[in-house]
């Protein structure tokens, strides 16, 4: 481990001109009043009763100054000593308290003679506060106490040690009335020198039994008698030893935050080239959107962060920013105090865990915890050990009733050097949230870089007014929250009242494949609110085939309902092996209702919902005659599942169960299954390695008991089970199956990216014998710009290795943004 030796005359100067009493480079602060503290070698204050916050403020920016900074007395908040380089202290348990608390807080004794002075050494006073500069001072600066003092008419008087040369000091107060003083040592020279009144006398010493002594006249002034040691040849040889020892926690938090008043101090703007990543995934449709933005960011303190928009990728396909919506803003709820700030009472506990490494450099690593209500804030800061600047942040927030319910921030910043001073400036944020959304979660990936850094550069205010005029969106970031920024009509821009949590596309397209007789038309709308009502939310997707709702209310517990309503059948065909059965193809209408509940805890996410399926069945014009269809029904399902989620990794297991209220033999005798299970455990995975470039990888394993024609895991078509790309809907079925889904986008040029999906797995059909049939399929996707201020995904997919003929799975999707 890292040993800091402590030398504490390297902090403050061994003799402090009291500026009380006389001409001093030194000056005195009082920082209860509002003037500015002069520039001077050092600062003394007086410490009121009780400190507040602003006068913490103004001692650390004191301090921040790079001179030492001294209190004339022991605060009485022991959190206050820290950010003092010295204390001056009035008893021995002053300085046992202080020592206790801060061993780096240098001791500074009052003394107006050597006599006081030395008597004050055995409390651990390093440092002397004294009228003028008088060269007894100078003379017991670094003096140590002799453990046998020398004797005065039956008593001891102050003695201590010279360090450079062993020689033996004795304080005489005074008003000292003469006499005989004696050492316990005859190891002493013949003569000794008294200095008095900045004058120097030589005595003779008298050396006999073991003991030395001298003769004193009376001394009104008092004085400083020492005794030279007779050294060898050569002199002395001095061998310096330092004792390592680590700093406290709060030595550590004082260090920081005089770290980050002194940045302040020299930072007074910064500009630069910001990006921000998001990939955003909804784990019930089992799909991702991604949103690239980049553009100019300007810093000043009174405002904070302004960020102008000119660049942005919709799914990896350009997008002028002039014509991007006014997206939601899901984000974690800011701490009023963020970690490690400055604090008379502190809002964390913190603890610190010891030294560590961060990216090969050597940090104090500390561990905090804190919140108010019910969220939750923990995680770990790593503060560097040599500068005291912050290198990293790893941040935890848990809000059980708020959108994010669960948020991991890892914050690193970048050392920079300005005015011989090291600077620890950001550099770039990665997050993961998990969002409430609609009775289910979305998980959030961001990643925010910040580029090109200019320090104090002159061209900040006129940028930032430039883009203040400019059409371009602009977002605002300050007290870890982010608002928008709306022309003012002034020419300036204002903060918008309330960001808007909600957001409307127009969507429009196509989808077919081999189930159907024709392109199957989407042509609709699609409302994600995520504040409808105040705190509730509603998912809308109305495209005429197919239509959705969903509703949720975010909470403690979260309470949800579905509905799903289908206007447009899908055929349903029989397959064994490579060959269709024929006659026994038919239309299938399925209605869905669900009400749920929820909670998310740490990590996990449990919910469970119970609900109804309408299931309307007629026939093709390929159907049998003599088949018999099945009966409609009503099917009730039960449900429940548990999520997982670390980054942009989640798990999840899920079991259903349903139950036909009336059911019949149908088909050509099939027997009857009233009830059915299934058991499903998925993973996905995501990852954005370089810029428009994103991967994706995931997994499912499923198996059912009881399970029909009706209720089988179905793979392939529009929204098909187990997210399989390439197989036309209604013609794989199985009891059972795994299958791993890899996918990988790439950047093309203008503005484009196209995605390269494939995925196979084995499927076990209870028909077939219980035996594992392979199956694979592959995609391709490509996005860019579409008419109309549109965005355009338009997907081809092929099976490979799947029953019937190998024919094209093809949609076509126009998405724009409404308002």
């Amino acid at each position: 481990m890292l040993g800091l030796a402590l030398a504490l005359a390297a902090v403050l100067p061994p003799v402090i001109p009291d500026p009380r009493l006389g001409s001093s480079p030194w000056a005195m602060v009082d920082l209860q009043q509002p003037a500015e503290p002069p520039e001077a070698a050092g600062y003394l204050l007086p410490v009121p009763e009780k400190v507040n916050q602003e006068w913490l403020d103004r001692l650390v920016a004191l301090a921040a100054r790079g001179v030492p900074v001294v209190g004339l007395e022991v605060p009485g908040d022991a959190t206050v000593i820290p950010h003092l380089d010295g204390v001056v202290v009035g008893s021995p348990l002053e300085a046992e308290a202080v020592r206790r608390c801060c061993p780096a807080t240098a001791l500074v004794g009052e003394a107006a003679n050597p006599a006081e002075a030395m008597d004050k050494l055995r409390w651990g006073v390093s440092v002397w506060l004294v009228p003028g500069t008088p060269r007894w001072a100078e003379a017991v600066a670094g003096a140590f106490p002799e453990p046998q003092a020398a004797r005065f008419q039956g008593g001891d008087l102050p003695t201590a040690a010279d360090p450079h040369d062993l020689s033996v000091l004795v304080g005489l107060f005074p008003a000292f009335p003469g006499g005989w003083v004696e050492l316990a040592s005859d190891w002493v020279a013949s003569t000794a020198t008294l200095l008095q009144d900045g004058e120097e006398a030589q005595l003779p010493v008298e050396v006999a039994g073991g003991h030395a002594r001298v003769y004193l006249s009376p001394l009104p002034q008092g004085g400083l008698l020492r005794f030279s040691r007779p050294l060898p040849p050569g002199g002395l040889q001095q061998v310096e030893v330092t004792a390592p020892r680590e700093l406290t926690l709060g030595e550590i938090l004082a260090r920081h935050h005089r770290q980050v008043a002194l940045q302040n101090r020299i930072v007074s703007s910064f500009r630069g080239w910001q990006r921000l990543r998001l990939l955003v995934g909804v784990a019930e449709l089992d799909r991702s959107f991604e949103l690239e933005l980049g553009g100019p960011v300007f810093f000043t303190p009174d405002l904070g962060r302004d960020w102008e928009l000119r660049e942005a990728r919709v799914n990896g396909a350009a997008w002028p920013v002039e014509e991007l919506p006014e997206l939601p803003l899901i984000q974690p709820k800011a701490p009023p105090v963020p970690p490690l700030a400055l604090e008379l009472n502190p809002s964390y506990r913190y603890e610190l865990l010891g030294l560590g490494q961060w990216e090969g450099r050597s940090v104090y690593v500390l561990a905090y915890q804190g919140g108010e209500g019910s969220e939750r804030r923990w995680g770990r800061a790593y503060v560097d050990a040599a500068t005291f600047g912050l290198v990293a942040l790893e941040a935890w927030q848990q809000s059980p009733k708020q959108e994010v319910r669960r948020s991991r921030t890892v914050t690193r910043n970048a050392l920079f050097q300005r005015e011989g001073s090291p600077l620890w400036l950001p550099w770039k944020v990665e997050g993961d949230d998990v969002v409430a959304s609609f009775g289910s979660i979305s998980t959030v990936h961001r990643e925010l870089t910040l580029e090109n850094l200019e320090l104090n550069d002159s061209e900040v205010a006129r940028g930032r007014a430039e883009a203040f005029r400019g059409p371009r969106p602009m977002l605002r970031e300050r007290r870890g929250e982010v608002v928008f920024l709306e022309p003012d009509g002034a020419g300036g821009r204002r903060e918008a009242s309330s960001g808007r949590k909600r957001q409307s596309f127009l969507l429009g397209g196509a989808f077919w494949d081999s189930s159907l007789s024709f392109p199957l038309p989407l042509l609709g709308y699609q409302l994600l609110d995520f504040s409808w009502r105040g705190d509730q939310q509603l998912r809308l997707f109305l495209a005429g085939a197919v239509n959705d709702v969903a509703w949720s209310r975010p909470g403690t517990w979260e309470p949800r309902a579905q509905a799903f309503l289908q206007l447009a059948p899908f055929t349903e065909s029989l397959w064994r092996g490579e060959h269709e059965v024929k006659g026994e193809a038919l239309y299938l209408w399925r209605q869905k209702l669900r009400v749920g509940l929820a909670r998310q805890l740490g990590g996990f996410r449990l919910g469970a919902e119970v609900g109804a399926d309408v299931l309307h069945f007629s026939r093709t014009q390929d159907t049998d005659p003599a088949f018999r269809l099945p009966k409609n029904t009503v099917e009730t399902v039960t449900q429940v599942q548990a999520l997982w989620q670390r980054g942009t990794f989640l798990a999840g297991v899920q079991w259903e169960r349903g139950e036909r209220l009336t059911w019949r033999r149908w088909g050509f005798g099939e027997r009857v299954e009233p009830s059915f299970s299934r058991t499903t455990v998925f993973a996905r995975y995501q990852r954005t390695p370089w810029p428009l470039v994103r991967f994706s990888l995931g997994f499912d394993v499923a198996t059912s008991q009881n399970a029909d024609r009706f209720s089988r895991f179905s793979l392939g078509g529009l929204g098909g089970g187990a997210s399989f790309v390439g197989l036309p809907g209604g013609r794989v079925h199985a009891d059972g199956l795994a299958v791993l889904r890899a996918s990988l986008a790439l950047p093309l040029p203008a503005g484009q990216r196209l995605e390269v999906t494939a995925n196979s797995g084995w499927l076990r059909v209870r028909q077939e014998g219980q035996r594992a049939a392979p199956v694979s399929g592959v995609g391709v996707t490509l996005t860019r710009r579409g008419p109309w201020g549109t965005v355009l995904e338009a997907s081809l997919g092929l099976p490979m290795v799947a029953p019937g003929p190998n024919r094209p799975v093809v949609q076509v999707v126009l998405l724009r943004p409404w308002r």
